[in-house]
């Protein structure tokens, strides 16, 4: 009888310590499912902001030439700054495609 009392209490006691290894270790680290959809929301983030930029830039040059002829180089570079503006709300749609909604 004292046999079995002291293996009921052992038993316990692993149980409860493998159940707290795993609490800590599950509180501890991230989930990749939520890692996964910060990464997401920190590219989409930082594709915005290099939409936002690149449309700074272009209203500069824009501006810079209000009532004045605008030479042929500043026309070039406002049409690949364009063009990358274009590219960049691509990525964004197919981000936010991708993107789950946090729990």
């Amino acid at each position: 009888m004292n046999k079995l009392i002291t293996s009921s209490i052992a038993f316990l006691t692993l149980v409860g310590i493998l159940f707290g290894a795993y609490s800590y270790v599950d509180n501890r680290y991230a989930l990749s499912d939520t890692v996964k959809q910060i990464e997401q929301r920190l590219d989409y983030k930082i594709v915005s902001d290099q939409v936002n930029e690149t449309q700074n830039r272009i209203w500069q040059l824009q501006d810079r030439y209000v009532g004045k002829t605008t030479p042929r180089v500043v026309e070039e570079q406002i049409r690949e700054l364009q063009y990358k503006i274009d590219s960049l709300k691509e990525k964004m749609k197919s981000l936010e495609r991708k993107a789950e909604p946090l729990p």
